[in-house]
């Protein structure tokens, strides 16, 4: 069986995307009959997998002393889901040499999905996230996201090196499509996000169950500014919704990217800021409400090709946009979009 490298952002376990995404291409990758490891690049940051990156965790968990879920529990559930869900290389890659070890191991590689491309991000451009390492047979883009609307000046040449170099390329924005464009002058598809290549019935033989009472399912990784937690209070009001707010409420800040599945797929509905959280919403038929993200990178670019692709109207109104979705359309959309992803994977792995 051909083994496939992932390389995709590691880093400290919390975001529910970024894994998400993650298993989301590996399973993918099973499906067509290839096995897949995802690469820890541990040079940004602490191996993210390592148990003693989280031994003091683990000692508060046990003992309370200092013991802060929101600080604790979140990390330490998200390493032992990431143990069970992700597999992971052996080569941890330290330096540049260690680089040159993978290719004596894998078959192949993928780089993707998630804002591995990011000019300010820390994972930038380092060899890994352009596979500069490898030979161009063996290297190829699958849905990667710039995070930005541009490349600084000062590393454009440097760009252009890098994704001249790879066998097949594709993002996961429109915005990315026009970067490389603009920057080596070849048109790439834009694909969708790996976690919209599984289905709902695949991601709930892992989710868990959420509440059994009615709630809204609030998912904030901007500042939750006064205007957007009044909104959120008269919604919550009006149908006698309880709020669960995964990023603040301890109850639920130990949440696994299992539980977040789940927490969705059983809520009345969905506000949030996030890209994932708003494809989760998608894939399950929720209700969406979406906040401008205040306080930290936006994501008009990604959210505009998810309007644009889908053909989903969205109605703002001072920062608060009421998405309205067919769910039809979206439904043919999908597999569509699904088909053409898998058919790129199919031509440049198999």
């Amino acid at each position: 069986m051909k083994k496939i490298g992932i390389v995709t952002i590691v880093g400290p376990l919390g975001n529910y995307g970024n894994q998400l995404q993650n298993y989301a291409l590996q399973q993918t990758l099973s499906k067509l009959g290839l096995y897949s490891e995802t690469i820890q690049d541990i040079r940004f940051c602490k191996n993210p997998l390592s148990i003693f990156t989280y031994y003091k965790a683990i000692i508060h968990s046990f003992t309370r002393y200092k013991y802060k879920p929101l600080n604790h529990k979140k990390p330490l559930n998200f390493f032992f889901w990431h143990k069970k869900y992700i597999k992971n290389a052996p080569i941890l890659i330290k330096s540049i040499e260690d680089e040159k070890k993978l290719l004596n191991y894998f078959d192949g590689f993928v780089v993707g999905s998630d804002q591995i491309w990011g000019p300010l991000c820390p994972w930038d451009s380092s060899e890994l996230a352009f596979l500069d390492f490898a030979p161009q047979e063996l290297r190829v883009a699958y849905s990667p996201s710039f995070g930005s609307s541009e490349i600084p000046d000062k590393r454009k040449d440097e760009y252009k090196s890098y994704l001249s170099g790879f066998k097949a390329l594709s993002v996961r924005e429109y915005k990315g499509a026009e970067i490389i464009k603009n920057l080596i002058g070849i048109e790439v598809p834009v694909l969708i996000d790996p976690t919209m290549l599984l289905t709902t019935d695949e991601y709930d033989k892992i989710a868990t169950s959420g509440p059994q009472r009615k709630y809204i399912f609030l998912y904030m990784l901007g500042d939750l500014i006064e205007q957007y937690r009044d909104y959120i209070n008269i919604i919550s009001k009006e149908n006698d919704w309880e709020i669960i707010d995964i990023m603040k409420n301890p109850q639920f800040a130990g949440s696994n990217p299992s539980d977040f599945i789940g927490l969705i797929r059983d809520s009345q509905m969905v506000i949030t800021d996030s890209f994932h959280g708003t494809v989760f919403s998608l894939l399950y038929h929720k209700p969406l409400i979406l906040f401008n993200r205040k306080g930290t990178f936006d994501m008009y670019s990604r959210l505009e090709t998810l309007w644009k692709k889908f053909e989903i109207q969205s109605v703002e109104n001072n920062d608060i946009s009421q998405i309205n979705i067919n769910w039809d359309k979206f439904e043919q959309i999908l597999q569509k979009e699904r088909q053409v992803s898998i058919n790129f994977l199919k031509d440049n792995l198999l």
